[in-house]
């Protein structure tokens, strides 16, 4: 991976594997991640040995589901060492994670955005996180349903600045993920909830491509770039110790 992104012309990596603070579709407190946020900053100290020269190797995790523990989100976030903590949110109380979720209609998605919304705001009000990931990437599962449903601010603007201004107000940033290009959607979020977020005074964005897998490493994040730029953004942020650098775009 680490390979991948110097050679699409990364200067530098953060691996954030998940770490999950309850179980996946039951919901019920686990002890399961305990050990990642340790895993993955003794992986990355290996890595850093055998790293090909001249790319940074960083520590992160991604937060799932903060809300749904609180404490133990706050256990796995306070791990010295790590540079980087993503929050986001997966499953929905009630309904499930949005990769099994069985879509009926559009009017069944857009409820299920109306309650992914209001969860979101729910993480967004914690404090064990550093940018907020991938905010709409709902959109990846109910279009391979069929459904086109996305976060459309003349519908959800209201909760969508709510939730913007409550990160902006404690300090967090979000990511520009990429991911949604390689599916030939668009990026997570969209550059109409980014403006609004430049629009309200929001400044730290990341830029990550969500890869999996080293193929997709550092795809499409020159794009991101590019469509900060035009949105008039003058700097990316990455993190190192859990505080923000920004680098001029």
């Amino acid at each position: 991976m680490a390979a991948a992104a110097r050679a699409a012309g990364m200067a530098e990596i953060c691996v954030t594997d998940h770490c999950d603070v309850a179980g996946w579709q039951d919901f019920l407190p686990t002890d399961a991640d305990r050990h990642v946020p340790r895993d993955v900053i003794a992986a990355c100290d290996a890595l850093e040995r055998e790293a090909p020269p001249g790319i940074p190797v960083r520590r992160g995790i991604e937060l799932g589901e903060a809300h749904l523990n609180p404490l133990r989100a706050l256990e796995f976030a306070a791990v010295p060492g790590l540079d980087f903590v993503i929050g986001s949110l997966h499953m929905l109380r009630g309904a499930g994670d949005f990769f099994v979720i069985r879509y009926e209609s559009e009017a069944h998605c857009r409820a299920l955005v109306d309650a992914y919304l209001d969860q979101c705001l729910e993480v967004a009000k914690l404090n064990f996180f550093d940018v907020f990931g991938h905010i709409g990437y709902f959109r990846r599962y109910m279009s391979r349903q069929g459904f086109g449903t996305r976060l459309d601010l003349s519908r959800w603007g209201d909760k969508i600045e709510t939730l913007l201004t409550v990160l902006i107000q404690n300090g967090k940033g979000i990511e520009l993920n990429t991911s949604g290009v390689r599916d030939g959607l668009d990026f997570f979020p969209d550059a109409p909830v980014l403006r609004l977020y430049r629009a309200l005074g929001g400044e730290i964005v990341t830029v990550g491509s969500d890869a999996h897998f080293a193929e997709n490493a550092g795809q499409n994040v020159a794009d991101g770039y590019a469509l900060l730029r035009t949105l008039g953004f003058q700097y990316v942020s990455v993190f190192r110790e859990r505080k923000p650098a920004f680098i001029k775009l």
